[in-house]
């Protein structure tokens, strides 16, 4: 759930974890994968560094890496499911705070517009 595959569960049938999964599905899940985008190209950010919103930690850092289609120093994050695209948080890492904005999990051509032109 927390990777937005719901879809792809069917609570219609059995499995292991059912009740679990179909708790999460039913009612929302506690976290959620987002992506990230980095205004400075000169931030370091690594795996598990600390994700924070107005002071208060919400996750944490999944990947980090530079984004060659987009130009730009991407990432991906866990964060409590109330984080929204758009919003700026700051990432602690070893070498100060880094400011990012929250994007969706697709950096280049989200709409698939260039794909289907």
């Amino acid at each position: 759930m927390e990777l937005g595959l719901g879809w792809s569960v069917n609570c219609d049938k059995d499995f292991v974890g059912k009740e679990k999964t179909c708790s999460l599905k039913k009612n929302g899940q506690e976290r959620k994968l987002m992506g990230f985008i980095v205004g400075n190209p000169d931030a370091e950010a690594k795996k598990n560094d600390k994700v924070k919103l107005k002071g208060e930690e919400i996750g944490k850092v999944t990947t980090y890496t530079f984004g060659f289609t987009v130009e730009k120093n991407v990432g991906y994050v866990l964060v409590d499911s109330r984080a929204k695209e758009g919003q700026e948080v700051t990432i602690d890492t070893n070498y100060g705070e880094v400011e990012v904005v929250l994007h969706e999990r697709m950096f280049y051509d989200p709409k698939g517009e260039r794909l289907n032109a």
